[in-house]
């Protein structure tokens, strides 16, 4: 456990609810609830994802098409906190069948504190 902002991110090969897979057989309970008590054991949350909400899908366009959602980002609180502005969301792939997760981390700097650059031309004359 670690109280360092840290951020784990991509395919978890398992769900963390049954509402989390659509098509073929249903995840045992067991299963689902290994993956929980493994996350929350290593003080993690899932962190929200706009976009698609299945990243992975096999048999499309069959009556064996299932679609989960495998990838993810998991967060600590601290990673929450200091990044309060940070967002996710799945993209469009075509070629994978695995939606690629983008994650942007935004740091706000209140506009009060943050100072505009100012190149100055005499620095050129510095070796």
């Amino acid at each position: 456990m670690s109280t360092r902002p840290w951020v784990c991110m991509g395919d978890f090969i398992d769900i963390l609810a049954n509402h989390e897979k659509k098509g073929g057989r249903r995840q045992p309970n067991a299963l689902i609830q290994g993956f929980r008590n493994a996350v929350m054991a290593a003080g993690l949350c899932d962190f929200p994802m706009s976009g698609y909400k299945f990243t992975w899908e096999t048999g499309r366009g069959s009556d064996r098409w299932v679609e989960e959602k495998l990838d993810r980002v998991l967060t600590s609180p601290s990673f929450n906190s200091l990044f309060s502005h940070a967002r996710a969301a799945s993209l469009e792939a075509s070629s994978s069948d695995h939606l690629p997760i983008l994650l942007e981390i935004r740091l706000f700097i209140p506009t009060q504190l943050a100072r505009r650059f100012k190149f100055e031309n005499s620095w050129r004359r510095e070796p």
